[in-house]
């Protein structure tokens, strides 16, 4: 990740992908993670290619939501969250990239929206100084 990152950079204004919050929110393969301080140990590494490269990085900030899948959530047993009980149109992609249906999610309460703005603060604070950009998966 950290050379794709830096052949990129020479100068510009990097967006990295979308990069989960936590775990809840997690359902897409091999996306990168920022919810522990083990996650930006990891990524600090990749930020120092691009930084030499006088580039600067903005972290995608991201919770896939309703387009998840409960098979990447297999020891807890999670349930997908979403803005109501409405499945969303078409295939979603299990853990091992196969295409699924899509299940109904778990209307967040208000108190979970709560606790979801909180792990967005987290994730920016793990994450250090750089830059943030917050990415919600659009419902459409």
């Amino acid at each position: 990740m950290g050379d794709y990152y830096e052949q990129r950079a020479n100068g510009n204004l990097l967006i990295t992908e979308g990069t989960i919050i936590w775990d809840d929110g997690a359902g897409w393969r091999n996306a990168p993670r920022i919810d522990t301080q083990q996650h930006a140990e990891a990524w600090k590494p990749i930020i120092d290619r691009v930084h030499a490269k006088d580039a600067l990085v903005y972290c995608q900030l991201w919770r896939i939501g309703r387009q998840s899948h409960t098979s990447h959530h297999p020891e807890s047993k999670r349930r997908i969250v979403g803005p109501s009980e409405i499945a969303i149109e078409g295939k979603v992609k299990t853990v091992d990239g196969q295409d699924a249906d899509p299940e109904v999610p778990h209307a967040l309460t208000i108190d979970e929206i709560k606790s979801t703005v909180l792990d967005y603060c987290n994730a920016a604070k793990v994450s250090g100084t750089w830059l943030m950009v917050l990415m919600m998966t659009r419902d459409t």
